[in-house]
């Protein structure tokens, strides 16, 4: 059996495979990258509404948190009046089926019982919810005060 030869000319370009493969992965990461913010916002917006069904409906409907965050989102809105606003938002990545985001914020009291001004570093960890990305588990890993 004769050997073909390889004419590089009419082969595959692994160059152009990179190149395609790399472009659709980053158009992925900003995909998830904008639905990411897009439930950040959400929870905020409703956090800073005092809106219980709005913050929670960002969180995975199997989040092991849900529960003891609308729990503890109860008696805060029953006791303060804060406005909170996300800083910055860093995209970490995603590993298997979970997104991870790192956000600042900044809580500031307008009204209700005594409160410490704080800039905040949370991680959230985000997973698929049916089509959506839904927050799974968060943890806040410092807290400065502004004054």
């Amino acid at each position: 059996m004769a050997k073909k030869q390889f004419d590089k000319n009419k082969g595959i370009d692994m160059k152009k495979i990179l190149l395609i493969l790399t472009s659709i992965l980053a158009l992925n990461a900003q995909a998830n990258e904008a639905d990411i913010r897009k439930e950040l916002q959400k929870h905020v917006d409703g956090l800073n509404q005092e809106s219980l069904p709005k913050t929670t409906s960002s969180f995975h409907s199997q989040s092991p948190q849900y529960a003891p965050f609308t729990q503890m989102m109860q008696q805060s809105f029953q006791q303060y009046d804060i406005s909170i606003e996300m800083k910055e938002i860093d995209y970490v990545g995603r590993s298997g089926e979970y997104v991870v985001a790192k956000v600042t914020s900044q809580a500031v009291r307008k009204s209700g019982a005594p409160f410490i001004d704080n800039q905040s570093t949370t991680f959230y960890f985000f997973k698929k919810d049916g089509t959506e990305w839904k927050i799974w588990a968060f943890m806040g890993v410092d807290s400065v005060p502004l004054r």
